[in-house]
């Protein structure tokens, strides 16, 4: 509104100006300054705009989406300038204060579901998005102690561990076999736990690799957790649960929205298992 408001000014401005007799009263057209208010206000809230519609267009907007968004807007297109009105920092304070209430920023005393689900998304699993180096590892080893202790309590068949022994002899032979020709990933320590070898890889590419539209298609941590299945199948597993903790209701929304096309009064007496198989469908 304020954008489109601004991109009008001069055929507002004229029409204010032009005196024309009306019924109604026509108020003065704005200041220099006030016009100059809604170019800020438009500065200020352009990142909440694109936030809101990235999160919004997205199927999955996992944690791991949502974390760095919100510490990208509050720490760095929020923060108050030397150069910024008085009317300016006032605004910026109060859209970061209620960002906060809203989005608990992440502690050591973050809920264990929402630091798992961020330490299992394989873009964001190092917490990079943290500029605190000593919370940073603290919150990598509470995440690497919590999923340790899910995959102890968790009854595991004994062919996952089996599996990624055979995985990791595999690529040492490949390694022993060409020598350092070969990629310094293939190496790796089958006495390590499937875990632990997951808490030292770095996070993958933010962009998808291979992808049709190349360098705007993000990774989508549900499609690299359905290729790397075999190598992790333990923690793959609980990727499946915990990445399913969505930070934003919209998806949900938009079931209801498309049901209440489907049914409505004048189709009230439409089967009602065929309706949710409708919302199954939209899901």
């Amino acid at each position: 509104m304020f954008k489109r408001l601004h991109i009008s000014c001069s055929a507002i401005s004229v029409t204010l100006e032009s005196g024309i007799q009306t019924k109604q009263n026509i108020p003065d057209d704005l200041t220099s300054n006030e016009w100059n208010y809604i170019e800020e206000f438009i500065t200020v809230l352009q990142p909440l705009k694109d936030a809101t519609k990235f999160i919004s267009q997205e199927k999955n907007p996992i944690f791991g989406f949502m974390m760095p968004i919100m510490f990208q807007i509050i720490h760095h297109h929020l923060v108050i300038k030397n150069t910024d009105s008085i009317l300016m920092k006032e605004l910026k304070k109060i859209i970061v204060d209620d960002l906060r209430q809203r989005w608990s920023i992440i502690t050591l005393n973050t809920p264990d579901v929402i630091i798992l689900s961020i330490y299992l998304d394989p873009w964001m699993k190092d917490f990079s998005f943290i500029k605190d180096d000593i919370l940073r590892n603290q919150l990598l080893q509470k995440a690497f102690n919590i999923a340790q202790n899910l995959i102890s309590s968790e009854n595991f068949p004994t062919s996952y561990q089996s599996n990624n022994q055979i995985i990791s002899h595999q690529r040492n032979k490949i390694a022993n076999l060409f020598g350092k020709i070969a990629d310094s990933t293939l190496y790796t320590n089958p006495n390590e736990s499937e875990l632990q070898q997951y808490h030292k890889k770095s996070s993958c590419n933010f962009y998808e690799e291979n992808s049709e539209n190349t360098g705007s298609s993000i990774t989508n941590p549900l499609n690299w957790w359905n290729k790397h299945e075999k190598k992790y199948p333990q923690i793959a597993k609980l990727a499946r649960k915990y990445l399913s903790v969505i930070g934003t209701s919209v998806s949900c929304e938009r079931i209801f929205q498309k049901s209440g096309w489907i049914v409505n009064k004048k189709k009230i007496m439409f089967i009602r298992y065929k309706y949710f198989q409708f919302d199954f469908y939209f899901m």
